[in-house]
């Protein structure tokens, strides 16, 4: 690891970044520096426009991912060379408004038929019934769920504030079977690897939904 990623990785650290969110960040960065095979401390604001109008007409990326990776940029310049002022005219891709793809319940029962996984299907189960993103869901607690008043307590979702939804009865069945079976901890679907929760960007299904 070079001393520059070190220090990025450092200060998103100490400004309490995301773990997730500081790897996409690294991982977006280093992409970039190996296109023009040079520091991002030596871009200029052509090559910041050459490589994310790269992205978007040669590699065909959505604008949503292409703005993560000039977010990336403007984050690095903020905390690690303010004084670099390049990304000032480079103004965020406008993305077209549309409405979600909502499953209906029939819809919903197929789609967990088809999953053999008990941990995995209760995990989507509960995605769906509460309405959770997938971090939200694979990083739930066993102490989130109140199976009394059927509701899921969703810890600094989105916009780092605390909320309660609600679980259908097939969902929380579903926990009830799973719960019997593997009889979590801490984590309500904990990972691979010994105290960690599953992983929203390796574990399928959630893989697909990404």
């Amino acid at each position: 690891m070079t001393p520059l990623r070190k220090r990025f990785i450092n200060l998103l650290e100490a400004k309490g970044f995301a773990k997730s969110t500081i790897g996409i960040y690294v991982a977006a960065l280093a992409k970039i520096s190996a296109f023009h095979n040079k520091s991002p401390l030596l871009f200029t604001e052509d090559d910041v426009r050459a490589y994310l109008l790269h992205e978007m007409k040669v590699e065909m990326l959505k604008p949503k991912t292409v703005n993560l990776y000039r977010c990336a940029l403007l984050t690095f310049y903020r905390f690690v060379a303010p004084e670099i002022t390049i990304m000032k005219r480079i103004e965020r891709i406008k993305i077209p408004h549309t409405l979600p793809v909502v499953l209906s319940r029939e819809e919903v029962e197929a789609m967990l038929g088809t999953i053999k996984n008990l941990k995995h299907k209760a995990a989507m189960a509960v995605l769906y019934s509460a309405g959770l993103r997938v971090s939200e869901c694979v990083s739930l607690r066993i102490s989130d769920i109140d199976s009394d008043r059927m509701a899921v307590r969703v810890e600094s979702g989105k916009c780092k504030k605390d909320r309660y939804t609600v679980l259908s009865h097939r969902a929380l069945d579903l926990l009830r079977a799973y719960y019997r079976v593997y009889a979590p901890k801490h984590w309500l679907f904990p990972g691979q690897k010994q105290g960690s929760h599953l992983n929203r960007l390796t574990t399928m299904p959630f893989g697909n939904l990404l």
